[in-house]
């Protein structure tokens, strides 16, 4: 539910609007047509976002059609739009974009976009999950995306910085995608730089990262699988005594 555009009466308007005249090329036929128009490319975003959460295979007709550059694009077009910004990171944190069948993106521009808008409204628990669920799914897509986040980025230093942030305490929604983050960057690749990957992770407080994220939120499952998993790729055994206390040692 994430993906689904904020009430907002003008612009829900305009983009039903979008979507009557054509669904998916209307929306992208009037950003390519004017890009410079915040309002019209406001509404197409706000109709492919409605569009996706509505139904998450709309994301292959995007991508098959060179929508995800138009959707970069805008981001960067219109960076102070933060509403914009949530309702594209909603299109491009659908599960269905880091399919193997889904053709392929700019890494570098969808790497670049997202991260901008991740450290301008990171105060947005709402932004802050999407994107970094987008950032996930440029590491499942490509091997080399883990190694370039963690060394060129910094990304890991975004997320972990936001274990003392309201957004992170508040919203295991945010904690969820964080974690999800941490295990994607961490995942095994084919010229083995995860291993550099995992002791970045290690080093900048990952484990500790993960243990807050299962105290503050101890009946979110997905909190406490992301957790697991992360512990399992960096190599970390974790204990809960029957006092409720953490432990963890290197296997």
């Amino acid at each position: 539910g994430d993906a689904e555009p904020l009430p907002d009466p003008q612009t829900r308007s305009e983009a039903e609007q979008v979507i009557a005249l054509g669904g998916v090329d209307a929306a992208l036929d009037a950003m390519r047509a004017f890009p410079g128009n915040q309002r019209l490319v406001k509404a197409a975003c706000f109709a492919l976002a409605q569009l996706v959460h509505e139904d998450q295979q709309t994301v292959r007709q995007i991508a098959s059609s060179g929508g995800i550059k138009d959707i970069l694009s805008s981001m960067v077009a219109f960076a102070n739009e933060v509403e914009l910004q949530t309702q594209c990171l909603g299109i491009l944190a659908s599960p269905v974009l880091g399919e193997d069948d889904v053709v392929r993106i700019d890494s570098v521009d969808f790497a670049h976009a997202t991260i901008s808008a991740l450290r301008q409204y990171r105060s947005s628990p709402r932004l802050l999950a999407l994107g970094l669920l987008a950032l996930s799914n440029l590491a499942l897509k490509d091997d080399r995306i883990p190694q370039l986040l963690v060394s060129e980025h910094r990304i890991h230093e975004l997320i972990l910085k936001g274990e003392k942030h309201d957004a992170v305490r508040g919203s295991a929604h945010v904690a969820t995608a964080a974690l999800w983050t941490l295990v994607t960057l961490s995942r095994q690749v084919a010229d083995g730089s995860q291993e550099d990957v995992r002791a970045a992770l290690k080093e900048s407080g990952a484990v500790h990262f993960a243990i807050a994220c299962m105290s503050s939120f101890p009946t979110s499952q997905s909190v406490q699988r992301n957790a697991d998993t992360l512990f399992e790729r960096l190599g970390v055994e974790f204990d809960l005594d029957d006092g409720g206390q953490h432990s963890c040692a290197l296997q």
